[in-house]
């Protein structure tokens, strides 16, 4: 009989493992397994519509009020019934440190696998949850550093994608972004939060703007209105204005990576950091040459002066090194990108990532 994997998410809309999520429900092998949603909340997001398609996605309270106190046992046994039976294993992307969906599969007997999906830890906080799972999944061995005490649970699969998908795609036409031919195009594809360093960035930028003549950096993601308009009052403050490129968020990542000269992500290290860094597995898939901070997940995905550069978080002068070596040294771009395809194509790969999950389903299992 084929084994019954339920995923869990918050939502299918802003939650960030999502597309990891949906590329396990699409990519198991079938005869083997069979896939079931199961949200907090259901959105009516496109990605919630496209799963729809595919397997069963169903609404249950999985992370469980514990307020009022008297109602809790209540709350837990709904959710336990709900639970029973539908499942032989659970596999939970809730970002959360809340432990109550943990707890919900103990009683319903159905062994449960977290994954820890960035850098935040206060033992107090997640000892409960990781107490209740059989299996700790991490991204990245960065994540193993910060949980030393649960190492005995934890498995490292790092994030995949498709490689395929990122290498063959059809580049965006630049003159959409307001891009000569002529420009060396750096790119950066990032959530505009603090942490992701979009201010060193942009100084790092305003230290080489007169050296490097046809230098552009094009940024491609959204966030607060507020916070955006502080990063272009920045821009217009150094007199970057025509060099900084804000592209807006957009859902054709792929061809906007092809029409680049290469990716720079300026993380922070400091706060939840990068647990991992999938767009820069990405940029390699697509063939460009990486610039990252050291924060985590990057440390592990960039091989310093192979695939890229890794450059000190939170220091301009840094990231302006390396991006004034990436400008004058075309041969090197051209080296490093390639480079960087061949270790996505190697440690990364999203079928490769599939492989490893169903084989930890079946580890789980034969172990109880």
């Amino acid at each position: 009989m084929p084994i019954k994997v339920l995923y869990t998410i918050n939502n299918l809309n802003t939650a960030g493992m999502k597309l990891v999520l949906a590329d396990l429900v699409m990519r198991l092998d079938r005869f083997r397994f069979v896939p079931m949603v199961a949200v907090n909340s259901k959105t009516g997001s496109p990605l919630e519509r496209t799963l729809e398609e595919i397997c069963e996605v169903v609404q249950i309270p999985l992370r469980i009020p514990r307020r009022p106190r008297f109602a809790f046992p209540f709350n837990v046994w709904r959710t336990v019934r709900q639970l029973r039976g539908a499942a032989d294993i659970a596999h939970s992307f809730d970002y959360a440190s809340d432990w109550t969906e943990g707890l919900a599969m103990r009683l319903a007997g159905i062994p449960w696998i977290m994954v820890k999906t960035n850098l935040f830890w206060d033992e107090r906080k997640w000892w409960l949850k990781c107490a209740f799972a059989h299996k700790i999944l991490c991204l990245s061995h960065a994540q193993v550093q910060v949980m030393k005490r649960w190492a005995h649970k934890i498995t490292v699969i790092p994030t995949g994608v498709d490689v395929e998908k990122f290498r063959n795609a059809k580049p965006a036409r630049r003159e959409q972004y307001g891009l000569k031919d002529s420009d060396i195009v750096l790119v950066s594809v990032a959530h505009m939060v603090p942490v992701k360093g979009h201010p060193e960035l942009i100084c790092a930028l305003a230290m080489v703007r007169d050296e490097l003549p046809n230098l552009k950096l094009l940024l491609i993601g959204d966030g607060e209105p507020d916070y955006v308009q502080e990063l272009k009052n920045l821009v217009k403050h150094l007199g970057l204005q025509g060099r900084v490129i804000f592209g807006g968020k957009s859902d054709n990542v792929p061809s906007i990576l092809k029409m680049c000269d290469g990716k720079v992500l300026a993380t922070r290290n400091e706060g939840r950091r990068e647990a991992f860094g999938a767009a820069l597995v990405e940029a390699m898939a697509a063939g460009l040459p990486v610039i990252a901070t050291r924060s985590g997940g990057p440390e592990e995905i960039v091989v310093n002066g192979e695939t890229g550069w890794l450059v000190d978080a939170g220091k301009p002068e840094a990231l302006a090194e390396a991006i004034r070596d990436f400008y004058n040294n075309p041969q090197k771009r051209q080296r490093f990108g390639q480079a960087g395809l061949q270790r996505a194509q190697k440690f990364y790969d999203v079928n490769l990532m599939v492989q490893r999950y169903e084989a930890l389903y079946v580890e789980v299992l034969n172990k109880r």
